[in-house]
C-alpha cells in the first residue's frame, strides 16, 4: 500500500519535475533579424540552446538519433526560434510530399514549436515547418478541441546542408495572444524525421498522449514580452446589385455598389 501511495505521488509530480529540468533561457536583442534560414547571425551564437532531444519513437526514452539543437531571440517585435536538424545521409532523402500550408505534419520531415502562452498546460499554440519552410499553425484545447483553420501571419525560412537542414521562425508578437507581464512561457520542441519514422522531442511525452498534452513542457525564461494589445482585422467585400425592369417594351438596367467591411477582435 505504502508503495502505491508513494507511485501514485511521483506520478503526479513528473510533469513539474520536466518543468523544473528543462529550461531554456530567450535572448533579448536590439535588432531585427534577416530571416534567410541561415542562423548565422551573431546574436543566434550567444544565445543558449536546448540540450539532447529523447525519442518518442521508435524506442521511447533513448537519445534521439537525429539530433536538434534549438536557439530563442526576442526582442518588441517578435519572437525569433532558429536552430539545425541533424541527419546522418544525404540532403536527396529528405521526405516532403506536400508544399500547401498547413500540410500534414506525420507525412513529412519537420520541425515544430509548441508554446503555453497563458502557462494554464491547457491552450497550446503551435507552428511548424518542413525543410523547404512550408508551414502550418494551429490552436490546441485539452489536447481535444483542434482549430487547424487558425492561420495567422508569421515568417519563416530554412536552408538544405550536407548535415541537415537549418531554420528561422519569426514569429510576431501582435500576431499571438499571451498572458500580459508574462516573464516565461511554457514550451516544447518537436523534430519528426519520415525516413527512420524517429519521433524526438525537448520534453519527451507518454506515447499514450499527443505532442500537444501540455503537463509535458519546458519553460522559456527571462522573456519580456510587450504588453498585449487588441487586435482589428478589416476584411473588404464588394458586392453588386444588377436590377433589370421591363417597361413597355423598355429595358432598364441599374447598378448599385455596397462595400461592406467585417472586423473582429482577435
Amino acid at each position: 500500500m505504502n508503495f502505491l501511495c508513494k507511485y501514485l505521488i511521483l506520478f503526479c509530480l513528473v510533469p513539474d519535475l520536466i518543468l523544473s529540468q528543462n529550461q531554456l533561457k530567450a535572448k533579448l536583442i536590439e535588432t531585427n533579424l534577416d530571416i534567410n534560414g541561415n542562423i548565422n547571425e551573431k546574436e543566434w551564437m550567444g544565445a543558449d540552446s536546448t540540450g539532447s532531444f529523447i525519442q518518442i519513437e521508435p524506442e521511447h526514452g533513448k537519445l534521439a538519433e537525429y539530433p536538434t539543437v534549438v536557439r530563442v531571440l526576442y526582442n518588441t517585435e517578435f519572437l525569433f526560434i532558429g536552430g539545425t536538424c541533424y541527419y546522418k545521409r544525404s540532403s536527396e532523402e529528405i521526405r516532403v510530399p506536400d508544399f500547401k500550408r498547413d500540410f500534414v505534419f506525420t507525412e513529412s520531415d519537420g520541425f515544430g514549436v509548441i508554446l503555453d502562452l497563458f502557462s494554464d498546460r491547457r491552450n497550446a499554440t503551435a507552428f511548424f515547418i518542413n525543410p523547404l519552410g512550408v508551414q502550418r499553425d494551429e490552436m490546441v484545447f485539452d489536447e481535444k478541441i483542434f482549430d487547424e483553420n487558425w492561420n495567422t501571419k508569421w515568417y519563416a525560412e530554412t536552408t538544405i546542408r550536407n548535415f541537415g537542414w537549418t531554420f528561422e521562425i519569426a514569429i510576431p508578437w501582435s500576431s499571438i495572444r499571451y498572458s500580459p507581464n508574462a516573464d516565461s512561457f511554457g514550451i516544447n520542441f518537436i523534430r519528426l524525421d519520415r525516413k527512420s519514422n524517429e519521433l524526438s522531442a525537448w520534453v519527451p511525452f507518454p506515447r499514450t498522449y499527443t505532442m500537444f498534452r501540455l503537463e509535458y513542457e519546458g519553460t522559456l525564461k527571462e522573456i519580456k514580452a510587450p504588453l498585449p494589445h487588441n487586435k482589428i482585422k478589416f476584411t473588404p467585400y464588394l458586392l453588386m446589385q444588377n436590377n433589370i425592369q421591363k417597361k413597355e417594351s423598355k429595358i432598364t438596367s441599374n447598378s448599385y455598389p455596397f462595400f461592406l467591411f467585417e472586423s473582429f477582435f482577435e
